[in-house]
Parts: C-alpha cells; structure tokens; sequence
C-alpha cells in the first residue's frame, strides 16, 4: 500500500491502481486489518485515480467519500489529512455529481472540539 502511495506522488497511478485495490481487498478479506491501513489503502486507490494522464475523478470522489463515512465513525489525523490532500485535485471538477457529494459529506461531517473543561 505504502508503494501505491508513492507510485501515485511521482504521477505513476495506473501502475498504482492494481497494488491499492490489492490492499483494500486484503483489508476487506480480513487479511490485513486496521482502520488506518483501510482509510489509506482507499486514498491511495482515489489518488492513483487521479494520478495519470486521464484522471478518473468520478470514482476517485466515489472512494474518497467512503473514507470520510469511515472518519465520521472513527475520525484519525492523519486520514484525515490526506483526504484533504486528495480533496485538492476534486477543485477543477465542481460539476462532476461524485465530487460534489464528496465535498457536501465532508463539509457535514461532525467536528472534533477541544474545551477547556469545567472548572
């Protein structure tokens, strides 16, 4: 999962793709577990879609947003933030139905709150 992650950062996302869905079918065969291990196999899978010459952004929005469904249950840093990286390549394409509902659920999703406490 870890190479898909880079493969996607040096625009290798169609040879990405294959090792990303690999890691989410292990994650969802039981044969690797961990919340942070899925969230990330999901975005690198999102970011390989984007990641190459014709960008699949439909799907990749489609994945992303099954990510922050998960946070909403199980909110981590730093899924969270590479969701925001991944948000950042959805920007051109405010039309496209998957990325306009991946922006209203992560625009909806509860927010963490630090309080002071009582005193």
């Amino acid at each position: 999962m870890m190479y898909a992650g880079v493969l996607t950062r040096v625009d290798g996302g169609v040879e990405a793709e294959p090792i990303a869905r690999a890691a989410i079918s292990a994650c969802d065969s039981g044969q690797a577990v961990g919340f942070e291990d899925y969230g990330n196999a999901l975005l690198a899978l999102a970011a390989s879609l984007t990641a190459r010459e014709r960008p699949e952004i439909d799907e990749a929005a489609a994945v992303a947003g099954r990510v922050v469904e998960m946070l909403d249950a199980r909110p981590t840093a730093s899924v969270s933030d590479r969701v925001v990286e991944i948000a950042t390549t959805f920007t051109g394409h405010p039309t496209v139905e998957p990325v306009r509902d991946f922006w209203d659920r992560w625009q909806a999703r509860p927010r963490l709150e630090l309080t002071a406490g009582q005193a």
